[in-house]
């Protein structure tokens, strides 16, 4: 095992095995999930989350709690230990398995309308498509890791005859429940989702339950089961609506802000959902998190609060206060009115009962962002008040706000605070063409030299396929080597994906959390804010630092520490 720095808080495990390298092994996976597991237990403060892919585990570190050193010290010992018991166990076993093995049935219905790539696998393999569907669900196949959607999981085990290419271009919507087949590697789409596995099939089996609840984990064995047209209609008619999320509890204290229009997109945001990671979830929060932390910071939100905010995209809501509250707005190119009077922008302010907020049209920067003294107080999912767009939990409702919603914020004890004076980092500043700082690889050897050299010496353009995911880059081809799929690993905020024709795509907060494209770089966390900020038409430079300087410019940076 080998240990890896990547951008300014992670670190990368891998090579677990060097006979396994670039190979799906059952035995590099369980000795991945028994690291995870043991460092679980082990509740360290430097580690925030960790995501295991097919031969690498990567962690999710908090420098201020513990620097990378010591927790890769921490991981190696425990992994020595992990090896140690599992030669005694060996030999007390004689070799046999000391557990037994959840085996989970899926029932899918291939082909058809539901599996729309069936007939082109199976003519690209010089099969029938019966012969497909038998081989398929022939196997029993060990659920490795789940990630890329919450309950995604990639199974193991398919049969050589139909390893298959992704798709040339991936497709911008897969239906919930596909199944479908990437390479060597299978799995099921829990959520609707762009992706560019081969379809082949649809499960009606509902994945992902309104609590987050997946029915399988890591480490379980899923069997296929065919199913009819008919049986697959019937089962879904069987389903009947999924119960919206529960309404927070409420108390004689709480007040709300009653939403007159919700404007295009306004969510509720926090520092991001950590800790689950290894079941699919990311982490969401704050697009924008210096924005977000320089809200709280003048509404007097302690950092250690992690006190969620609305962040509004490309207009803002209107909203009414139903009790006096300190405000705070930050963004660029708007003109917010409370009361009929403009609000100043990166300033606190103090809202009485009864006044209207209309926020308006954001002009540049994409996102504006409104803190309240206490915070907004919606019910938290999976430790944290961020709302997970594509999963529909957390925030309000799982969604962006809509004219009628009451969304709760602090008590009124919250509201009578002095506005804070000092403020101890600059107003933020938005640049349309930013040098942006990130360190090189995890993949950066499978790029031509002259590729890893243009990537760092050449602008790239921002294209109009940007959101909360990511932003898409256009500029000269880069070229790797061998071509641009790898074993499907960890993706986190930052990273630099190169997908099929040397197109970069750079990752955003509500990345997948792990893909099967390889990444050239990875943009440090001090940075994400200026490419969040970006809009179509505007350039990027990319410029190398090492992980140590990385790490030394996140110690500099005060607003990480405010997320």
């Amino acid at each position: 095992m080998r240990a890896r720095a990547v951008g300014d808080a992670y670190v990368l495990l891998d090579a677990f095995s060097e006979d396994a390298q670039g190979e799906i092994s059952e035995e590099v996976s369980r000795r991945i999930h028994a690291l995870a597991r043991h460092l679980k237990s082990l509740a360290l403060p430097g580690i925030l989350d960790m995501v295991p892919g097919y031969e690498s585990l990567l962690l999710i570190v908090d420098p201020s709690r513990a620097g990378r050193e010591e927790v890769i010290r921490t991981v190696f010992s425990a992994a020595k230990k992990i090896s140690e018991a599992e030669e005694g166990s060996k030999r007390q076993s004689n070799g046999r398995e000391l557990s037994a093995e959840r085996v989970i049935e899926i029932p899918v219905c291939y082909g058809g309308a539901y599996g729309p790539d069936l007939a082109e696998v199976a003519s690209l393999h010089g099969l029938r498509e019966e012969e497909v569907v038998s081989l398929h669900a022939g196997r029993t196949y060990p659920v490795y890791m789940l990630g890329f959607l919450p309950g995604f999981p990639y199974l193991g085990g398919l049969d050589p005859r139909l390893h298959t290419p992704r798709l040339s271009q991936p497709r911008t919507r897969i239906p919930e429940g596909s199944v479908g087949i990437g390479g060597s590697q299978t799995g099921i789409y829990p959520l609707p989702s762009p992706g560019g596995w081969r379809i082949i099939g649809r499960t009606p089996m509902r994945l992902l339950g309104p609590e987050g609840d997946i029915p399988y984990r890591a480490g379980d064995r899923i069997r296929f089961v065919p199913i009819s047209q008919d049986t697959m209609e019937e089962m879904l008619r069987a389903q009947g609506k999924e119960p919206e999320a529960a309404e927070p509890e409420r108390d004689e204290t709480q007040v709300c802000l009653r939403v007159l229009q919700g404007g295009f997109l306004t969510t509720v945001q926090d520092g991001g959902r950590y800790g689950h990671a290894g079941e699919g979830y990311t982490e969401c929060g704050a697009c924008d998190g210096e924005l977000a932390a320089y809200c709280n910071m003048l509404c007097g939100n302690s950092p250690d609060m992690h006190a969620a905010v609305l962040e509004m995209t490309l207009t803002g809501p209107d909203l009414l206060f139903e009790e006096d509250a300190l405000i705070a707005i930050c963004g660029f190119g708007l003109t917010p009115f409370l009361h009929d009077l403009p609000v100043p922008l990166f300033q606190a302010v103090r809202a009485k009962k009864g006044d209207v907020l209309h926020v308006g049209s954001i002009r540049e920067g994409n996102r504006a962002y409104l803190g309240i003294r206490g915070g907004i107080r919606t019910r938290p999912m999976l430790g944290s008040r961020a709302t997970d767009l594509k999963c529909g939990i957390g925030g309000w409702k799982g969604r962006g706000l809509l004219a009628g919603d009451r969304v709760p914020v602090a008590g009124r004890g919250k509201m009578d605070a002095e506005i804070p004076m000092a403020q101890p980092w600059p107003v933020p500043c938005l640049e349309h063409h930013p040098r942006v700082r990130c360190t090189v690889g995890p993949q950066a050897e499978k790029f031509t030299p002259e590729s890893v050299e243009l990537f760092v010496s050449e602008s790239f353009t921002v294209t109009r396929e940007t959101g909360r995911m990511g932003i898409r880059l256009e500029g000269k081809e880069l070229i790797a080597e061998g071509g641009y799929d790898i074993l499907s690993d960890a993706v986190v905020a930052g990273s630099v994906q190169v997908s099929d024709r040397g197109k970069m795509i750079v990752m955003l907060c509500d990345h997948q959390t792990v893909g099967g494209y390889a990444k050239i770089a990875t943009v440090i966390s001090a940075d994400l804010p200026l490419l969040s900020r970006l809009s179509p038409g505007d350039t990027v430079h990319f410029v190398p630092v090492t992980p140590g300087e990385a790490e030394e410019i996140r110690e500099r940076t005060p607003w990480l520490s405010w997320r």
